[in-house]
């Protein structure tokens, strides 16, 4: 009877190490599986991160690429971009505020005045023209008034042109204020070839009026802002 107990415990223990072994396998297997699992998910994970890094700072580098690339070509824009608006402002500004040329053509004989007039380049027919009027002082006016104007167009067109085919690399804060001024002499210019024309040059349209009032202040303005963002990028290069 002890035999039979013996043999059937020590079964039962095989039995039980057996299926504790059959356990263990099962579990370490399963294990192993979660865990490949799980690391090639991460693997994944990780590398889709590292692509989109990567991708993040592709973009940045290429964006900070492009701003820099437009950084260089504004600031060479801009210092040409002023010098042709200078040109159109001081070439419109004798036109609009008047000429400062004075001849008292009608209190000097005509060989003296025809002289003074060959010296400041007028023509045999604007000669011819100026000695047949009754005034000759207000012809002579007329004629340089014109002479002025036709000067002061090609400093417009050139500004103009410029803009038109650069202003595009200019901040549209900077542009606008540039647009500002041109619009002011535009406007100026427009009145005052009408005067020119009607023979009523000293009347004071309201354009004339306010280029009068504004186009200095709007250009030493235009200028103080443009000269410190120019060379504070300078100083900072430098430093």
């Amino acid at each position: 009877m002890n035999s039979v107990w013996v043999v059937y415990g020590g079964a039962g223990v095989l039995a039980f190490i057996a299926i504790a072994l059959i356990t263990y396998a099962i579990k370490s297997i399963g294990w192993r599986f979660v865990s490949n699992v799980f690391d090639k998910k991460l693997e994944q994970f990780k590398f889709q991160q590292l692509q989109e890094m990567e991708l993040i700072k592709h973009n940045f580098t290429k964006s900070m690429d492009r701003r820099m690339k437009i950084n260089q070509i504004e600031y060479e824009v801009l210092p040409e971009a002023w010098r042709l608006l200078s040109q159109a402002y001081s070439g419109s500004v004798r036109t609009i505020l008047g000429s400062t040329s004075i001849f008292m053509l009608n209190h000097l004989t005509w060989a003296q005045s025809e002289k003074a007039l060959l010296a400041d380049g007028f023509t045999s027919d604007e000669l011819d023209d100026i000695k047949r009027s009754e005034d000759m002082d207000a012809t002579y006016r007329k004629y340089v008034s014109i002479k002025d104007y036709n000067v002061s167009v090609e400093p417009r067109v050139q500004y103009s042109r410029y803009i038109r085919q650069n202003g595009i690399f200019i901040s549209p804060e900077l542009k606008s204020q540039f647009h500002v001024i041109s619009e002011l002499i535009e406007n100026a210019m427009h009145d005052a070839l009408h005067n020119i024309h009607t023979d009523r040059r000293d009347r004071q349209w309201e354009a004339i009026a306010k280029f009068r009032s504004e186009g200095r202040e709007k250009m030493d303005e235009l200028e103080a802002i443009l000269h410190a963002r120019l060379w504070s990028d300078v100083a900072l290069t430098d430093a």
